[in-house]
């Protein structure tokens, strides 16, 4: 083999290495005004186990920072740009790393959402699904319809398994357990390939979902026991049971949670409003913190308080709080379910419609 010969050979050699590599680089680059000078910029994504793998680091510089890198797995990553490894007050944006050019600009919390990395294709369907997402923020109704959407419609690449695991909690268990049952063989296997962790979330969804649906409204509630503020053991079924009670709510919640405060005196008006029609509370803690349950229970020990564990939580299907189930006595039916997987949203109305039609 002559000179150019061994040329020509080692000229395409290079051309199909660099070829091979163009398709599977990355170029990422963000510039803002919020990137200060010096801030640190980390690349990482995180694991099974949701405990950070660090990709690349790099230091702002005139607003702006570069990484590069090759991308074998097209993955979920963030880029978090921060004052320290441990500020609080750091800026995080999520995008999935894929091979080709991905720009961050113009960082705005106030309209976007979910991120602002565009550039390459599945960066480019988060960045139109948060901002065709805006009209719906405020209206649940069409807000998880639209999630759902936006899941099915790419539930065999990484995408859809970002909206499921960032969504999923507060989704409906009747439109969850949907979604869930229409992925195919094949889909699933692409969750594995891409996202074993979301796979497993999605097993545990349809074991969560299942429980829920013994607790929607038409099926008989659940009894369980509690510890009463005197450390006594009270069940549900002895509030149910009680022939004075024409309704039980049956409430879980918790004095760490801003919202389950806020109920509180919402629910102390309709008890006092109709008490004396047989409306009855049964609040359930989840409580870790004994001596903060028996602080705040001071103001409400007109009913019955018990304070249980995550299992008797689980038993009802319930992942957050608060959560509401109203029962009828009479039939040991749940006649309402307000939780954050399915929502009642007007379910004090509907506690007031109850008595006032049935003067």
């Amino acid at each position: 083999m002559n000179i150019y010969e061994k040329v020509s050979v080692c000229t395409f050699v290079m051309v199909v290495l660099m070829a091979c590599a163009s398709k599977t680089s990355y170029l990422i680059k963000g510039r803002s005004s919020d990137f200060a000078d010096g801030n640190k910029v980390y690349l990482l994504y995180l694991d099974a186990n949701e405990e950070p793998v660090f990709i690349d680091s790099t230091v702002c510089k005139k607003n702006s920072f570069v990484f590069r890198g090759v991308a074998d797995t097209i993955r979920v990553a963030t880029v978090a740009v921060l004052d320290t490894l441990n500020c609080e007050d750091g800026i995080s944006i999520d995008l999935i790393l894929e091979p080709g050019k991905i720009s961050i600009e113009g960082f705005d919390p106030e309209t976007n959402h979910l991120h602002v990395a565009t550039g390459t294709s599945l960066n480019n369907v988060l960045d139109r699904f948060s901002r065709e997402m805006m009209p719906h923020v405020n209206n649940p109704d069409s807000l998880f319809p639209f999630i759902a959407s936006y899941i099915r419609e790419n539930i065999d690449n990484p995408v859809g398994g970002f909206l499921f695991d960032c969504y999923h909690f507060s989704m409906p268990w009747e439109m969850k357990l949907n979604l869930i049952n229409s992925m195919s063989a094949g889909q699933k296997a692409s969750y594995a390939a891409l996202s074993k962790e979301t796979l497993m979330r999605i097993e545990q969804e349809k074991e969560h979902a299942a429980k829920a649906r013994e607790s929607f409204p038409g099926n008989l509630y659940k009894d369980f026991t509690g510890k009463s503020p005197s450390d006594k053991e009270v069940s549900l079924k002895s509030v149910v049971e009680d022939d004075s009670n024409t309704y039980v709510l049956l409430i879980f919640w918790a004095t760490w949670c801003a919202p389950c405060r806020a109920d509180m005196p919402v629910i102390a008006d309709l008890y006092n409003q109709y008490r004396d029609k047989g409306f009855e509370v049964f609040a359930a803690s989840i409580d870790d913190n004994r001596t903060a349950w028996l602080e705040i229970i001071k103001d409400y020990s007109q009913w019955q308080n018990v304070i249980v564990g995550s299992d008797i939580r689980d038993k009802y299907g319930v992942k957050g709080v608060p959560a509401h189930f109203l029962i009828d006595c009479s039939t040991g039916k749940v006649l309402i379910a307000d939780t954050w997987t399915h929502r009642t949203l007007n379910w004090t109305d509907e506690i007031v419609n109850l008595f006032e039609k049935n003067k």
